[in-house]
């Protein structure tokens, strides 16, 4: 069985962040290639939501000041999806997927964002961990290594 620890340092690497106050403007520019989503913390260092691309094209296209703070702009805490370093991680996989997610943020018991789950990541992760599975299988029901 995986879990989401497994993948912690590639979420970590991931992971782009911008206060709450920011300029709009800042969040944009943190969103560069490889980079979909970028996480809105509040001045506790907790998640207060999410920002993707698509956020923040659709933002611009109706602001009428680019100065605005990302606060404005990111997605309600309420709507955000987040998971746990201890969550297992096909039930998570099975989340992305009913929901058309390609990235979740990863939260701390405190509620801070420490990573940035990836679909392709959890995948990757997911058959690697089936290959091993079958392959011990395979191997005990062909008595290898049990003499």
């Amino acid at each position: 069985m995986a879990f989401v620890e497994e993948l912690k340092d590639s979420a970590r690497d991931r992971l782009v962040s911008v206060p709450e106050d920011a300029p709009l403007v800042e969040a944009a520019r943190r969103l560069h290639a490889g980079t979909d989503i970028v996480v809105v913390c509040a001045p506790s260092g907790t998640l207060a939501g999410i920002l993707t691309k698509t956020d923040l094209v659709g933002f611009f296209v109706a602001a009428t000041r680019l100065d605005e703070p990302v606060r404005e702009a990111l997605v309600a805490r309420s709507q955000v999806v987040t998971c746990r370093l201890d969550d297992e991680l096909h039930a998570v996989w099975r989340l992305m997927q009913s929901r058309d997610l390609k990235n979740i943020p990863i939260v701390d018991q405190a509620d801070r964002p420490i990573g940035i789950l990836n679909a392709r990541d959890a995948l990757n992760a997911l058959l690697l961990d089936t290959e091993i599975e079958e392959r011990l299988l395979r191997d005990y029901v062909m008595g290898l290594g049990y003499r």
